[in-house]
Parts: C-alpha cells; structure tokens; sequence
C-alpha cells in the first residue's frame, strides 16, 4: 500500500505545474473565445498568444490555486483512505472536506475565468467575486461538476478495461462539464452584473432564434 500511495503521491505533484500550465493556455483559448462571442475577426493563433501575453499573470495565480486545491484533495483522499477502516466516521468526514474545497476552488476557476473574458478587474477583485458568486451558487456548481465522473475510478480501478472505459467517462463528460459550466456561469453574469450595469452585454454570444 504504500508503494501505491507512493506512486499517486508523486502523480499528484507532478499534476501541480501540469494544471498551472493548462490555466496559463486558457488564458489564450478565453481571449478567443470573446473575440468570436463578440463577433469580431480573429486570426486564431495571433489570439490564442495575445490572450497569454495579456492573462497569464492573472491566470497563474488561480492556476496555483487551484493545482494545491487538487493535489490537496487527491493527495490526502487517497492517504485517509489508508486509515479509512480503522476510523471511518472521522476519515469519512476528512475525506469529505478536502472534496469539498476543491468543489468549491473549481467554482471559483470557473468564474475567475469567464470573468476574465468579459470584465477588466483586478486580480484581486475577480478572486473575490469568484468566490462569492460560487459560494451563492454552490448547489449548482456541486451538480456541474458530477458532470465529470470517471478519474478517480480509473486511477483506482483494479481491472484495466475498466481504468480505460472510465478515463474515456472522464474525457467524454468533462467536455461537457466545461461548456455547461461557462455558460451557467454567463447565464449568472447576466443576471447579477449585466441587467443593471452593462445591458449591451445581456446574452451576448448567445444563439438566437431571430439571428
């Protein structure tokens, strides 16, 4: 067992810089993202480079955020389950914190993000609001992100068909998690943000039946 635990303690440190390095693409697949929502030309790979020079800074640091949050949730989930048997209630309740936080950090992500691509603040005021707007959505941001099952069963799965058939769960759904995800998120912007401060911005992107 503890060669096991060895082995995934190491597959979650080295996912730390994997997760910062996919926040800082981000930053560029966003700055498309908001120049195709609002209609403008874009040159994709002259946009994808010019959303990094712009967000990577402000990327990195929710990036660092959120790849501790995951090494935190995987690494210890996996060590109090060592302990599980001997402790369940207290280990249960262990377990279920440190999934939690990271619940509530990939909300944050989430709306750090789409803020990004809509708002020019502060880091410090979108690490804010992210937190805030998933605090007061959290019911819903728990629902999206069930919409990615399938790692930690392939990371744990004793047999190797099931490992591939529920990393192939993972990728598949975790696709889908991301678009319904930002879009829940705009949905709450529009709600909250747009209709009082920036009605030119209320559905923007948004298919409509009269376009």
């Amino acid at each position: 067992m503890s060669s096991i635990f060895a082995l995934f303690f190491y597959a979650g440190i080295i996912a730390i810089p994997c997760i910062v390095i996919l926040f800082i693409g981000l930053a560029g697949a966003y700055e498309v993202g908001k120049q195709l929502s609002f209609l403008e030309g874009v040159f994709t790979t002259t946009s994808f480079f010019y959303g990094i020079k712009k967000n990577a800074k402000a990327d990195l640091v929710m990036g660092m955020i959120a790849s501790f949050s995951f090494a935190l949730a995987f690494i210890g989930s996996l060590y109090l389950l060592l302990f599980y048997q001997a402790s369940p209630i207290p280990m249960g309740i262990g377990i279920g914190l440190l999934i939690f936080q990271f619940i509530v950090v990939s909300g944050m992500a989430h709306f750090y993000l789409s803020q990004e691509a809509i708002y020019a603040n502060s880091v410090g005021a979108s690490l804010k609001n992210a937190f805030l707007f998933t605090l007061m959505k959290l019911p819903q941001i728990t629902l999206v992100s069930l919409l990615s099952p399938g790692l930690f069963i392939a990371l744990l799965a004793i047999n190797d068909i099931a490992a591939y058939v529920a990393m192939a769960v993972f990728v598949l759904f975790s696709a889908w998690g991301i678009l319904v995800s930002s879009l829940y998120t705009h949905a709450v912007f529009d709600r909250f943000i747009n209709e009082s401060h920036y009605p030119e911005l209320v559905g923007k992107g948004l298919y409509k039946k009269e376009d």
